[in-house]
């Protein structure tokens, strides 16, 4: 060869399979690191519930908390005003009020309820 394409050429060696032709017997092992499997073992932390929400909260608690916590004043001019907003990945939010509960429908996901500061 004159102008070869790569380094090393090989041959076809005997017995040797075609690309479309793999081997079934053939195992594939995947190992694990020592952090992976360290992690593996790991429970789930548990998330961090402040004591008022385990005691009261209800619908009803949420539609008081929602109507008078400031943070939230922006997102109510959004019920109000029925905008949706595009981020800056093109991913588009929408606030509304079901059954007075203030909920975040995101684009392909199921909405979200605000949650109040007090519940954070």
């Amino acid at each position: 060869m004159e102008n070869p394409m790569y380094g090393i050429i090989v041959g076809n060696i005997r017995d040797a399979r075609e690309p479309n032709d793999p081997d079934p017997s053939w195992h594939v092992a995947a190992v694990q690191t020592r952090q992976q499997v360290k992690r593996q073992q790991q429970p789930y932390s548990k998330l961090k519930v402040p004591e008022l929400i385990k005691d009261q909260v209800s619908p009803d608690y949420i539609r008081e908390a929602q109507s008078t916590d400031a943070t939230l004043a922006n997102i109510r001019k959004l019920v109000i005003s029925g905008k949706t907003i595009t981020s800056k990945y093109n991913s588009k939010a929408k606030f509304v009020s079901k059954v007075g509960i203030i909920h975040r429908e995101y684009q392909s996901q199921v909405g979200k309820s605000c949650c109040p500061g007090i519940c954070r």
